[in-house]
């Protein structure tokens, strides 16, 4: 990273007279004035008006208490041979710089991305050519993939439902008006929430006398002062066919539209992937290397593949061995230092060499840093570190042979990587077919095409299935206790009021992301995809149960079309989802409070700079942000239309509030590629079932009364008088019972509890509520359930069964697009599989392998000077590093000139055509 100074526009801010915050904020919509020059002549940069905001405050000393800090001199020890030292004090400028140069995604300035349809070259973190921050509004969404392909799918994914919800609300606007019509509700005031949905104001209390208590919840059943006269409340609202009708051409709308949108998912992936080029278009992982050591040297591996196909070229290749014991030794070891080094006086020069001195000289922990952040005296973990030294000489003693556990390859142009693939590439069925020629040390080797290398978890690598299965068994069992757990509280609060019941389930589906990641850290995953797929199927299952089905099942049937229950709880759930989350994500509290309160009171350069590292976004919850609002939508959307509309604004302002936040607020993460978009594919599946499901019930149900007219005669006790209520949720009303009244009986209109919402599939004499109407329309909303159960049900086992069980049989390869022709040396932003770990409390990732003989654009990230500061293989012996861990060798070539295309040399094809039967009778599907 570039260092930084003073700049010159700063320089003119201090020479205006009198200064405002006003004028320093405006002064953000001129380009000009956003551009600052580093000190030392570096690149370009615009400031963030959080920057702009620290700029002005920063002269004030209760904001920036060593604003008037001077430079400490420490002269030298001739006896200790220690050299004079000099403590320059914290410079926020410098922590600024390291917020938008290293956390927050930058372009390269002044170079325009040479894909179609695309504008910017996205940087390195810590690039040193002249770099802008991308702007929110002008960003095109192709330029969102830079940040992973997932990424852009899910800009994709949120405007498409966006127009699907708004054009289902469209659809069911003559519900809407149905429900505000005297033919449904007769009511004088207009009210959003009553007028607009299913909510039945029309009640009445009519003769039952063969009802009792325990069939009706509170307030919908009064007792006479003798108790000889029951009477029950009745919903008098009446169904039309257009209801029915249109609640159908909506729903089938809406089935239509996700199977449209998942037959474009697949192209959009395509064309993404055809305009961003990233590492994995050009790499192989082969996932079964033998553990010979010939197959240790990257130089092996080159020949295997540059000696069996022609004009072929392996630019790098990563060996990881199994060590995850040994690295996660020596991390934690590396962060239980840095802790230390934490708890010293800034006077005092960290020596890792003299541990014991060091700790002598720690501070204690604060009282705050105890509660807060878990800190322990420094002589404790200075013991933690000698246990951890002691394991880690018994593996060294030990010379120990790490086992391979997985190889990269990456190759100079695309096209080879396909070449290779289709070549090499055998179902699970059909290895011992495989020719002798192509295999390597006489093994058929697994192929697949990885995922980034910023999304491989290099110290996790090498756990079993079986232990695999077992994790997420576990912490799945953990999330299920989480959702029983949720739904109490819930159920709880709902007793309270229906508000603050809908307060709960918001905060439920804030938490959830936090206490998923918890137990997802708890599994062992090969790459952040699979993590995020994890956490995503938790998440999922914790905000579908809390935010729709608990508020529909703790609400007693006959209360579903009450005006202050149910329906008022959705619309107070879709107005809390609408501004909560937006202004929770806009207003970042806690990055404001680190950057702007925390940080400005540390007493060095490093430790200012960490606390400006922002939080990392997940792509998986936002996801879960999508399924959710849908399945809540679609599963109340036939007693609440006006949901449609909630869901299309609040997928507008995700989409734009998500926008901000990951070009101005969110650390950069991994790239994730298309597969967590394609994981969504069955939650989408699972909504348009609910959706099914739930509008069958609620059309078959109707009135949700459990009342049934009789025609038996009112009995003359009900008759000619006026009745009083003297208590409880009816207190003070007056009815009275005319000849025009009806003698009513319990009826169970509760489908579910017969099994399925189908009328046709129950016993048809039950159905005493129903008119000939209502019972035609309940059948074809049961038999459009039944249809969307068979196409969903298909639909998914179709993908599990191209998922796993395809690739046993046949060539698995996923759908690609054109192949670039743009060399993979010739790239500016591309990086290698270069094994690195992000460790909390760090300003860069801690790397795996030895690097000083790798050219530094690979890596990832750049920095000034040497790298050796965040290299783990520096703590054990030199002659230990070669054989414990991993191994990285780039051939890139000096200048790439166009060549052939690859092809399979004489000696690998003559092998490969010795396949022509089994070919004949498994053909290969790509």
């Amino acid at each position: 990273m570039a260092s930084c100074g003073i700049g010159q526009d700063e320089v003119e801010i201090q020479m205006e007279p009198k200064p405002t915050l006003t004028s320093i904020i405006k002064s953000s919509s001129d380009e000009k004035s956003n551009k600052d020059t580093d000190g030392d002549g570096g690149s370009q940069h615009e400031k963030t008006n959080g920057h702009k905001i620290a700029s002005y405050l920063k002269r004030f000393k209760f904001y920036f208490p060593a604003k008037d800090q001077e430079t400490i001199e420490i002269p030298g020890n001739e006896e200790d041979g220690a050299p004079p030292r000099i403590i320059e004090p914290p410079d926020l400028e410098k922590a600024w710089h390291f917020f938008e140069n290293q956390c927050l995604p930058r372009r390269l300035a002044n170079v325009k991305d040479p894909g179609e349809g695309r504008e910017y070259m996205r940087a390195s973190p810590g690039d040193t050519r002249p770099t802008k921050l991308y702007p929110v509004i002008g960003t095109p969404l192709l330029d969102m993939s830079d940040f992973g392909i997932g990424v852009g799918m899910y800009f994709k994914t949120i405007r498409f439902f966006g127009c699907v919800t708004f054009l289902a609300g469209l659809l069911s606007v003559p519900t809407m008006l149905y429900y505000q019509s005297p033919d449904y509700s007769p009511s004088d005031e207009f009210n959003i929430v009553n007028s607009l949905s299913a909510v039945c104001t029309t009640t009445k209390f009519q003769p039952c006398p063969t009802c009792s208590e325990e069939s009706w919840s509170e307030g919908r059943i009064l007792f006479g002062m003798d108790g000889d006269m029951k009477f029950i409340l009745v919903n008098d609202c009446k169904l039309d066919n257009i209801f029915g009708v249109y609640s159908l051409v909506t729903m089938i709308f809406v089935i239509i539209s996700v199977y449209v949108f998942v037959y474009l998912q697949r192209r959009y992936r395509i064309y993404l992937d055809e305009g961003e080029q990233t590492t994995s278009d050009y790499s192989i992982q082969i996932r079964n290397p033998p553990n010979t050591e010939s197959a240790k040297d990257p130089d092996t591996w080159k020949a295997y593949f540059e000696d069996r196909f022609e004009n072929l070229h392996v630019s790098v290749c990563t060996i990881a061995y199994k060590n995850d014991g040994l690295i996660n030794l020596l991390l934690k070891k590396h962060r239980l230092k840095t802790k230390i080094k934490n708890l010293l006086p800034i006077t005092v020069e960290f020596d890792e060499d003299n541990l014991e001195k060091m700790v002598n000289q720690c501070k204690q922990p604060s009282l705050m840093g105890k509660i807060f952040c878990c800190s322990k005296p420094a002589q404790k973990m200075y013991q933690t570190i000698l246990k951890i030294e002691n394991d880690v000489d018994n593996i060294l003693s030990s010379n120990p042979n790490f086992d391979i556990s997985t190889v990269f390859i990456t190759f100079e142009t695309e096209e080879m990587q396909r070449v290779v693939l289709d070549t090499l590439t055998v179902p699970k069925f059909r290895f011992m077919a495989v020719d002798d020629e192509l295999k390597f040390e006489g093994r058929t080797l697994e192929f697949k095409e990885p995922d980034e290398p910023s999304s491989i978890r290099w110290n996790d690598l090498n756990a079993s299935k079986m232990t695999r299965f077992v994790q997420r068994v576990g912490t799945f069992a953990l999330s299920c206790l989480i959702i029983v757990a949720g739904g109490y509280v819930v159920s709880i609060a709902r007793t309270r009021s229906f508000f603050l019941s809908s307060i709960v389930i918001i905060l439920i589906n804030i938490i959830a992301p936090l206490l998923t990641k918890i137990l997802t850290n708890l599994e062992s995953h090969q790459s952040q995809t699979t993590f995020v797929a994890s956490s995503y199927l938790k998440v999922t299952a914790i905000r579908w149960t809390n935010t729709a089905i608990v508020s529909l099942v703790i609400v007693p049937f006959t209360d579903i079309l009450d005006k202050d229950k149910l329906i008022q709880s959705v619309f107070t759930l879709f107005t809390l989802e609408l501004i909560m989350r937006p202004v929770l994500q806009m207003v970042d509290w806690m990055g404001h409070l680190k950057r702007h309160i925390i940080a400005p009171r540390q007493p060095d350069q490093r430790r200012m700079n960490l606390w400006f590292k922002p939080a990392p976004y997940s792509v998986g919850e936002r996801y879960t942000d999508i399924t959710k609002l849908l399945f809540f939508t679609f599963v109340y959307c036939t007693i609440f239309p006006l949901g449609f509309f909630f869901a299309a604004v609040c997928f507008f302002v995700y989409y734009w509030i998500d926008k901000f936040s990951i070009l101005r607020t969110w650390r950069q993460g991994p790239k994730i590629n298309a597969d967590i978009s394609l994981f969504s594919t069955y939650f989408l599946f699972l909504t348009l079932l609910g959706y099914a499901f739930i509008a069958s019930f609620m059309y078959s149900s109707f009135p949700f009364d459990d009342a049934c007219a009789t025609d038996e005669s009112i009995p003359d006790n009900y008759m000619n008088q006026t009745f009083s209520v003297k208590s409880g949720r009816w207190n003070g009303t007056e009815f009275s019972i005319t000849s025009n009244d009806k003698v009513y009986k319990f009826c169970d209109q509760d489908l579910l509890r017969s099994g399925l919402p189908i009328s046709s599939f129950t016993d048809h004499s039950k159905h005493e509520w129903m008119d000939d109407s209502q019972e035609r329309l309940s059948n074809i909303f049961g038999w459009v359930f039944v249809g969307t159960t068979v196409l969903v049900t298909l639909s998914i086992f179709i993908r599990i069964f191209i998922r796993f069980v395809k690739p046993l049989f046949f060539k698995s390869i996923k759908a690609r697009g054109k192949v670039s022709d743009r060399p993979f040396s010739d790239i500016l932003q591309m990086y290698g599989y270069v094994p690195q770990v992000k460790l909390g409390g760090f300003q860069h990732p801690i790397l795996l392998c030895d690097v000083s003989k790798l050219k530094k654009s690979l890596i990832g990230w750049e920095r000034d000077g040497d790298y050796e500061s965040f290299n783990i293989t520096y703590s054990v012996p030199k002659n230990a590093r070669k054989s414990c861990f991993n191994v990285v060798k780039s051939w890139l070539p000096g200048e790439i000139v166009d060549s052939p295309s690859p092809k399979v040399s004489n000696d690998a094809s003559n092998g490969f055509s010795t396949n022509a039967l089994w070919n004949y009778f498994f053909p290969t599907c790509n």
